[in-house]
């Protein structure tokens, strides 16, 4: 039987969120037979054409500054209006693509006694050498901004959502709010409210028969369920004291 021997250089991140980092390499080799070789390879191409990295924008585009191949894509949203689509190099990325810089430090713990602040998505920002990308919310009637990582699915799905693009078959956080309400109840709002280090604490607020429910669920999936179902997306105000910014855009 023929068989073929495979080098596999694995590569270890000591921690992900770091654009550069250390990085430790290890090798392994593999003897596969041909025809496990060629399923291997039918599997990877199904599983890339199902689940692959959504692609919010048409990678050719050239950037709108130098012409060169753009590799950051921003969607900015206009309420009521219609958006836009910008597309920039990584040099010219750095110069022209304004993003709040929040310091982000010790814990901020869900309240009791104090307001909650509306926000809604003013950009989403991608940028096709990472798989985490970037949400800019902005105080809804004032200035103050906070910066969001999340996923790749998840951004292209919120961009999706804002740009209000028709979709043949529901999509998952419509099918969530299409149960709530089969179910007799109504999503009243969703939000963040609190944070530990990095990591950000969201719930869904539901009616039913005049007995409101609190849903845990991740700041994403709120976002979009709030997109999808037409309510308020909030941020108690300790958060947005503490983990916004209140500087102008750059011209």
């Amino acid at each position: 039987m023929r068989a073929v021997a495979i080098r596999v250089s694995l590569e270890y991140h000591p921690r992900l969120e770091q654009r550069v980092s250390p990085r430790t390499h290890y090798g392994l080799t593999l003897r596969l037979p041909v025809g496990a070789l060629r399923m291997i390879g039918r599997i990877v191409a199904w599983w890339r054409a199902k689940f692959g990295r959504p692609s919010a924008v048409a990678p050719s585009q050239p950037c709108e500054v130098c012409r060169q191949p753009a590799t950051v894509f921003e969607y900015r949203h206009r309420p009521g209006g219609v958006g836009q689509d910008r597309q920039f190099c990584e040099r010219c990325a750095r110069r022209h693509l304004w993003v709040p810089r929040p310091v982000r430090e010790g814990v901020v713990e869900r309240p009791t006694s104090v307001g909650e602040i509306p926000v809604e998505v003013e950009r989403v920002i991608f940028d096709g050498r990472y798989d985490e990308q970037c949400l800019v919310f902005r105080e809804v009637g004032g200035s103050r901004r906070l910066l969001f990582v999340t996923g790749a699915f998840e951004a292209a799905a919120i961009r999706h959502a804002l740009k209000g693009e028709p979709t043949s078959r529901p999509l998952t956080h419509q099918g969530w709010v299409d149960t709530v309400a089969a179910l007799g109840a109504t999503v009243q709002s969703a939000g963040v409210i609190a944070r530990r280090g990095d990591t950000y604490f969201a719930e869904v607020r539901l009616l039913h028969n005049g007995v409101s429910a609190v849903v845990d669920v991740r700041p994403s999936d709120a976002l979009m369920v709030a997109l999808r179902a037409g309510v308020p997306f909030l941020f108690v105000e300790p958060l947005i004291t503490a983990d916004s910014v209140s500087e102008p855009e750059p011209a």
